[in-house]
């Protein structure tokens, strides 16, 4: 077969475009190549370099010469019988690191005083690395600590693992002090546990009821219950409603704050519970419990199905039902629950019973179950049987009677209690007052002041009275109540300033009606609220006396001035220097939480207090503020007399001195003569020394 020319140049061609696809390819496949080697190149001298970059920061090591110095002193301090001392030497050996950090370590181990066995774990959890080997023991006493019933270790051991723990071995712990934990750590776990909320909380908090009544653990467990309503406690509520004591009283509580439809189905639960409470012939009758449930399922609208049981329980007069409490306990109950009960029928059959009433604990429920019921609807029957108690001669059942027509605020009875007030004898006349009190409104002002003035016996009975006065609270009281600031019976003095205060006098009147008697008055407490009330109000009359309050203020009042932003700081300033330890301790604590605004009234304490631990624990909070600033006060403290500031000093000195200050703080450690302050300086001789240029063979 023969090819043509033309078929010839076109098959040439075809191997001549392949030949050249074939070099192109080859061509980029080199190209390719080289690229990714060069990349590779570049990505090595690249990561060379970030290396070459990362230069290690030299580790900064304590000059041969400091380090002698320092440890010298700590040397010549071994065997001190000073605690803080002792702490503050274990501290800089710590700091002078190798052989005497390792021995400082080994001291804190078997030390007795807490404070140093915690600077040793401390350290040794924050540089686990140092300190593989004692590690493990070293978590093993935070554990113990963790664990234990002493509240200063349980906390010491709260606060390290709280720093060093991550969550997971934090959670672990929890879990472990409420599992094997002692009184205490136990107690605090189930706090943690409950604090978190959720399905957890409430397995605790049931763990926990399970308790012994009584115990640390079930007491937390029922004020739990009582501050949150846990839906979970449904069937624990239900089944210990009616107990007695406080276990009952929480139950009743969780059941009181049920509302809407689940309100439904607690009652029938209740109600399971009060059947139940009748007893069978294999579970004795619980009639005590019984008359408690139906007490709250007559507040539940079921009166009619448990009043059979309340009228046992208020008829109960001859000891027909035994059980744990005694008879009138029982009819105290069956009153109780008759509150909710609004049948004239069943008021009728015990009118009688109520008006011969000589029970107070039985009179007090019966008389406010006739309150509630004409709070409630008016009842003009229910009314009218109050009305005639209280004329009628039995003595105990009216005078409960005016105790509840006075809750009822019943004006149209005032003229008989009044004639209580001024024929009744002491307890009757004082019950007429406290009706009068609590009825009492604008325009009654005369008769009150004339009541008051024409009293003699009863000081109960003035009490009530005035504190009518005070109720009222109108311009026309003034004058009562100032007539009633002089009289020599401390109570009424009390009555009469709080109810000045309530009328909100300008400054000028205050100072008027609180006058240089009453600042000093003999009562501490009386003197103590004119005070409060004068400083509060911005007034200056008492600025001479701030000294001599020194003297009989305590610490409680200082707590309760501090509430009080008006008060100047220049009140407190004089009680940290004229007062006694501990309510200059007091004061002291209000400027610590002030903090930085206190600066300047610290500033002044520490130049002018005589008292060594103030001194110092001003100049240790002005060193928290002003840090390196302050650095003539820290020089100042240096100088002090006293062992306890120069120690502070020598911390602050520690803590923000610079490097060119290396030879004075030398020439100080070297004239210190006291062990704590001598230990603390070795401690600051080794700190500003660290701060210098690294030297030439630190770098290598």
């Amino acid at each position: 077969m023969m090819i043509s020319s033309t078929e010839t140049r076109s098959l040439t061609m075809t191997n001549v475009s392949h030949n050249t696809k074939i070099i192109t390819l080859k061509a980029l496949v080199m190209c390719l190549s080289l690229g990714l080697v060069l990349s590779l190149s570049w990505s090595e001298a690249s990561a060379k370099r970030r290396r070459k970059s990362k230069k290690k920061v030299p580790v900064q090591t304590i000059n041969p010469e400091v380090k002698q110095g320092a440890k010298a002193i700590f040397t010549a301090l071994e065997g001190t019988n000073n605690a803080a001392a002792r702490l503050a030497l274990v501290k800089g050996l710590i700091e002078l690191g190798g052989e005497d950090r390792e021995a400082a370590l080994n001291q804190a181990e078997k030390a007795a005083d807490f404070e140093i066995k915690l600077a040793g774990l401390s350290e040794i959890l924050n540089h686990p690395k140092d300190h593989k080997k004692r590690l493990k023991a070293a978590k093993s006493e935070v554990e113990k600590l963790f664990l234990s019933n002493k509240v200063n270790e349980h906390e010491a051991g709260k606060k390290i693992i709280a720093q060093h723990y991550g969550k997971r071995n934090l959670a672990k712990m929890w879990k472990l002090a409420l599992k094997k934990g002692e009184a205490y750590a136990q107690n605090e776990a189930r706090k943690h546990f409950i604090s978190m909320g959720g399905k957890q909380a409430w397995n605790v908090l049931k763990a926990a009821l399970k308790l012994p009544v009584g115990s640390e653990g079930h007491t937390l467990a029922l004020s739990h219950l009582r501050e949150k309503q846990y839906p979970q406690a449904k069937s624990w509520a239900l089944s210990h409603a009616g107990m007695k004591g406080e276990v009952g009283e929480v139950a009743q509580l969780w059941i009181d704050r049920v509302s809407g439809k689940e309100a439904a189905k607690i009652t029938k639960g209740l109600y399971k519970e009060y059947q139940k409470a009748a007893g069978n012939r294999k579970k004795k009758a619980d009639f005590p419990r019984r008359v408690r449930l139906a007490n709250m399922l007559s507040k539940r609208g079921m009166v009619t199905q448990v009043l059979d049981t309340l009228a046992v329980a208020v008829k109960n007069k001859k000891g027909r039902v035994n059980a744990d409490l005694d008879n009138a306990q029982i009819r105290v109950m069956g009153w109780e629950g008759l509150r909710a009960c609004r049948d004239h029928e069943v008021l009728k059959a015990v009118k009688e019973m109520m008006i011969e009433l000589q029970n107070r604990e039985e009179a007090a429920p019966a008389t406010l179950w006739l309150a509630d019921w004409v709070r409630d609807t008016r009842d003009s029957f229910a009314m009218q049987i109050l009305e005639e108690m209280i004329e009628q001669p039995r003595y105990i059942s009216r005078l409960e009677a005016i105790k509840a027509i006075g809750s009822l605020k019943a004006r149209q009875t005032r003229p008989k209690i009044i004639q209580a007030l001024i024929n009744g004898d002491d307890d009757l006349r004082l019950a007429a007052a406290e009706a009068l009190t609590l009825m009492a409104e604008a325009g009654d002002e005369a008769d009150f002041h004339k009541f008051l003035n024409k009293e003699r016996k009863s000081l109960a009975v003035k009490e009530a009275l005035l504190k009518g006065v005070i109720k009222m609270g109108t311009a026309e009281t003034e004058k009562t109540l100032r007539f009633h600031v002089s009289k020599p019976e401390p109570e009424l003095r009390r009555l009469a300033i709080s109810g000045i205060l309530k009328l909100n006098p300008s400054l000028k009147d205050l100072e008027k009606y609180l006058n240089l008697k009453r600042r000093n008055d003999k009562e501490i407490d009386i003197r103590f609220t004119v005070w409060q009330a004068l400083l509060a109000a911005g007034s200056d009359k008492l600025e001479r006396q701030f000294k001599s309050a020194a003297q009989w203020l305590e610490p409680k009042h200082l707590k309760v001035f501090a509430e009080n932003p008006k008060i100047t700081s220049e009140f407190y300033r004089v009680m940290v220097l004229q007062g006694g330890s501990d309510l200059a301790n007091t004061a002291m604590d209000i400027f610590a939480e002030r903090g930085i605004k206190a600066k300047d009234d610290l500033i002044n304490i520490f130049n002018e207090s005589s008292e060594a631990k103030i001194t110092a624990r001003a100049l240790a909070l002005i060193a928290d503020h002003v840090k390196a600033e302050g650095m003539e006060f820290y020089r100042k403290g240096l100088e002090s007399r006293d062992e306890e500031v120069r120690a502070v000093a020598f911390a602050a000195m520690r803590r923000f001195a610079s490097f060119d200050l290396l030879a004075e703080v030398k020439e100080k450690m070297e004239n210190e003569r006291k062990p704590h302050a001598r230990a603390e300086a070795a401690r600051a001789y080794i700190a500003v020394s660290l701060r210098g240029k690294p030297s030439k063979e630190a770098k290598k």
